[in-house]
């Protein structure tokens, strides 16, 4: 098993924090490629993050109305290892 780290995305010309606005998940749900996971918010967009894996929710880094740091974690994913490599491996 691998764990990956879904990171806080730039939405925003400036680098300020992300409201972490929604979430659609809780830890242990399984989850597939695509599924949305959270809402993010800035000062000039919101934005559905979606997994990029498929695999176990296994921490949620922020409660809503927190601020994230773009960069910074919202989710870990456990993920089975596979013989081939895993796109998007760097998030």
């Amino acid at each position: 098993m691998k764990i990956y780290l879904l990171t806080n995305v730039f939405i925003s010309v400036e680098l300020k924090p992300n409201i972490f606005q929604n979430r659609f998940v809780k830890e242990g749900d399984v989850v597939a490629q695509f599924d949305q996971i959270c809402e993010v918010q800035s000062d000039k967009a919101s934005v559905t993050i979606t997994s990029r894996f498929d695999g176990v929710v296994k921490k949620i880094y922020y409660s809503v109305d927190d601020l994230a740091l773009v960069g910074d974690p919202l989710v870990d994913i456990e993920v089975k290892e596979s013989a081939g490599p895993v796109s998007g491996e760097t998030l």
